[in-house]
């Protein structure tokens, strides 16, 4: 019987193709077909599975013996399905008694640092070119199933690795020509502020409501990726993102129109209203799990989502319950890191 390195030289992929449907909702509201690629149903509920699953079975490939991630949300959530599915330890390191700001940057260092163990791979949440190639995936399924190059892509930066990856996509496949709007949420706009200052910029903190799905400072690939591709930079509030998923998944269309009229800016509800026609030929394609929101694991955090999204019910915002058996590294303050066999001592709710 193979393992699952054996497995994994085979090169079967750890995500799965996800769906690509039409939303009537969103159709009607921007008056041309809408699709949304569903990668809430991956196996980890969010895209993060397919760099990161890339990533780690290459690196398994060469020999690595334990995996390291400094992320509490989607990426750490796919880091350790991917170390259980090739078989081998991971631990995800996050900062106990931090304030938020600092949280992904400490565990950064505290990664890093743990990577430099023999044998141990630190995996970067969003900044890689493996990761970026496993991204790309989604292109190549729209392809497949859409044939001719659709009218615009939009979704969400963090830290820049899906927007990396989706224009590594478009250029593989031929559709460097289509449009990207590229979103963010005030107080996590480290893309935007750095498409405006024409480099690299470091948010002071992150201010936004969804602080893991944020970083400091956007990859510079990403910066990069501007000077290539149509990418359009759009930045919204919090409130107005949170508004935007309650009123999707009320398929709320005429609440939506009136947003449209009366938006002191085109933003999430109505990016297509910024730009000509001309610029939107055909299908306008979302990209990502809509119907739910990624990452955000942190208590604190949970408890803002909670508040922010009080008509919603919170745990099923993550599509996928893990059985982990993966270290949680909590060092960060000194203390030593413990083993996640217990929903009680997941910090996160997602063994809950």
């Amino acid at each position: 019987m193979e393992g699952p390195l054996a497995e994994c030289a085979k090169g079967e992929h750890f995500h799965i193709v996800t769906p690509l449907l039409e939303s009537w909702a969103l159709s009607q509201v921007v008056g041309m077909p809408v699709f949304l690629k569903y990668e809430n149903v991956q196996p980890t509920g969010s895209f993060k599975i397919r760099g990161i699953g890339r990533f780690c079975q290459e690196v398994a490939k060469k020999g690595c013996r334990h995996l390291v991630c400094s992320s509490g949300g989607n990426a750490g959530i796919a880091a350790a399905y991917a170390a259980r599915k090739l078989g081998i330890p991971a631990t995800i390191v996050l900062p106990e008694g931090t304030s938020l700001q600092v949280v992904w940057d400490e565990a950064n260092l505290r990664a890093q640092e743990l990577a430099k163990k023999d044998g141990w791979v630190n995996i970067h949440p969003f900044d890689h070119p493996l990761i970026w190639e496993g991204h790309g995936s989604l292109v190549r399924e729209l392809k497949a199933v859409l044939g001719t190059p659709p009218g615009a892509l939009v979704l969400a930066v963090g830290g820049g690795g899906l927007l990396a990856g989706v224009s590594a996509g478009l250029a593989e496949v031929g559709w460097k020509h289509v449009p990207i709007i590229a979103m963010e949420t005030q107080g996590a706009h480290c893309f935007n502020a750095a498409v405006k200052a024409g480099r690299l910029v470091t948010l002071p903190d992150i201010t936004s409501v969804a602080k893991c799905l944020g970083a400091r400072t956007v990859a510079a690939q990403a910066l990069a990726c501007t000077k290539e591709f149509k990418v359009f930079s759009e930045v919204v509030e919090d409130v107005e993102a949170v508004s935007a998923v309650q009123r999707f998944l009320d398929g709320d269309t005429e609440a939506w129109k009136g947003d449209i009229t009366h938006s002191r800016s085109h933003r999430l509800e109505c990016s297509p209203a910024s730009f000509k026609p001309c610029d939107f030929r055909h299908d306008s394609v979302f990209l990502g799990p809509s119907p739910s929101l990624c990452g955000g694991t942190l208590e604190k955090e949970a408890e803002d989502l909670r508040a922010a999204v009080s008509s919603l019910c919170f745990s099923h915002c993550f599509g996928f319950i893990l059985p982990l058996t993966v270290d949680v590294d909590l060092g960060c303050q000194g203390r030593p890191s413990r083993r996640l066999q217990d929903p009680a001592l997941c910090p996160c709710g997602f063994l809950e």
